[in-house]
């Protein structure tokens, strides 16, 4: 079932969407949580962009997800931030004094899996330095699937290797806020490897709703359910 051929007076349906859209003004309207030393890794899904330039590319079926920022590098650099964040926890220090080595003794594992294009993306910031440089972050403790068959988000959480998630540690997923909901299903939907008690959600930031990509989660969640990508609604 696609988007366009919803019955819009469908109960089941509308019911989906009224949830959806609760669901977006609770994310909206509470506080994103507080980072906890028990976060073992922090991983941040991929967006339309494949680059983190301000005019990045996106593959052509991607284009029309596209807003006024570039998603993919607001959500990597939001998981580079709570890795800090994570370790001046375990470490008892300033977020301001964090070395690089404290992250690479101390911090947690920031892992990535997008499309073939992402990954090469951010492999090349490593291998020439920009990582250390420009985001002052180890390169130990990034960690790129080799996966070359992601191309949605379904993918990315297929592909997720629950085994380098730390006994008893916390795997933090962070996306934009109107990505939450749906990301919020995929977790459910794989409750063996993504335990729930361990599961945090976190928005991008700065926090932003662009009025189309609520609208286009509103309409598309309930035709992802139907089709067997998400759980049942």
């Amino acid at each position: 079932m696609s988007a366009e051929r919803i019955n819009y007076f469908d109960p089941e349906y509308r019911a989906s969407r009224k949830r959806v859209g609760q669901e977006l003004r609770e994310f909206a309207e509470t506080q994103p949580p507080s980072p906890e030393p028990d976060w073992g890794v922090i991983w941040p899904l991929v967006g339309p962009e494949l680059t983190f330039e301000e005019q990045a590319p996106t593959v052509t079926e991607e284009a029309k997800k596209t807003v006024a920022y570039n998603q993919t590098k607001q959500r990597f650099e939001t998981a580079i931030n709570l890795a800090r964040q994570v370790t001046a926890l375990r470490l008892g220090k300033p977020f301001v004094e964090v070395t690089i080595a404290d992250i690479s003794q101390a911090g947690p594992t920031v892992y990535w899996n997008g499309r073939v294009e992402h990954n090469e993306n951010l492999a090349k910031i490593v291998a020439s330095g920009d990582l250390e440089k420009k985001y002052h972050f180890p390169v130990s403790k990034i960690l790129i699937t080799t996966s070359q068959r992601i191309t949605n988000t379904k993918d990315q959480f297929e592909d997720f290797p629950d085994s380098i998630l730390p006994a008893q540690e916390k795997l933090v997923v962070v996306t934009d806020l109107y990505h939450l909901p749906r990301s919020k299903r995929y977790l459910q939907k794989y409750p063996n490897k993504f335990p729930p008690d361990r599961m945090v959600l976190y928005p991008s930031q700065p926090v932003s709703l662009p009025p189309k990509m609520a609208l286009r989660e509103l309409k598309n969640i309930f035709p992802y359910s139907k089709k067997g990508d998400l759980p049942p609604e």
